[in-house]
C-alpha cells in the first residue's frame, strides 16, 4: 500500500491526516517494519516517524541487529567471543 499524497516531503501533516497516518505506522511497525523502512516509505525524517509512534502509544522494540561473533573455532579455547575478543 502506497502512503497518501499529503504525505509529500516538506508539508506539515496535522488533525486527520496525522491521525491516519499515525494508524498506518502503528500498524505497519507491529508488523515488523524498522522506523527507518517507514521514514523512507513516508518521505519523513526518522525522528518525525518514532514521535508519531510515540504519540500513537507504541511499545517501541529495543535496539536490534546482528551479534558479531567470532567463530568458537578462531577462539582461544574454544569459548565464543564478541569482536573485541572477550567471551560472551
Amino acid at each position: 500500500m502506497t502512503p497518501p499524497a499529503v504525505n509529500l516531503k516538506g508539508h506539515q501533516v496535522t488533525g486527520p491526516a496525522r491521525t491516519a497516518m499515525a494508524k498506518a505506522l502503528k500498524k505497519k511497525y507491529k508488523k515488523g517494519a524498522s522506523i527507518r523502512a517507514l521514514a523512507k516509505e513516508y518521505s519523513r525524517s526518522y525522528g518525525f516517524v518514532r514521535q508519531v509512534l510515540k504519540e500513537s502509544g507504541v511499545c517501541m522494540r529495543s535496539r536490534g541487529g546482528q551479534v558479531h561473533t567470532v567463530s568458537p573455532a578462531k577462539s582461544r579455547g574454544g569459548t565464543p567471543r564478541n569482536v573485541t575478543g572477550r567471551p560472551l
